[in-house]
């Protein structure tokens, strides 16, 4: 289960990675959960907001603005560094997204890949 966490807070405490790109734009997300946090950071200005998989696993979903149109990128924390956990906690969140696999453009085990 999938509920929406604090933003600013995680981001501030905890080193966020890019771990996978989905093919599905922020706004869907925001329609589904609610009001999204735009800001900007040292890349880009972006949408984004925090959530937590299963009480478990906290991750945030981010579109800045450079982005291609239509896509999110998945960020988890930069202690997970397991590629078959991050491969693991990605499916969940996408199939707790209601999302079909192959909404997932490009994940941490497809390594350097254009998209």
């Amino acid at each position: 289960m999938i509920r929406m966490i604090e933003f600013r807070p995680l981001m501030s405490k905890v080193d966020m990675v890019p771990q996978a790109i989905l093919k599905c734009s922020v706004e869907r997300f925001a329609q589904t959960f609610g009001s999204f946090v735009e800001d900007h950071d040292a890349l880009d200005y972006f949408t984004g907001a925090a959530f937590s998989l299963d009480n478990h696993y906290q991750f945030a979903l981010i579109h800045h603005r450079g982005d291609r149109n239509n896509t999110t990128t998945v960020y988890l924390p930069g202690t997970m560094d397991d590629v078959d956990t991050i491969t693991r906690v990605v499916r969940n969140i996408v199939n707790d997204l209601d999302l079909p696999p192959q909404a997932i453009l490009w994940q941490r085990a497809d390594g350097v890949k254009v998209i």
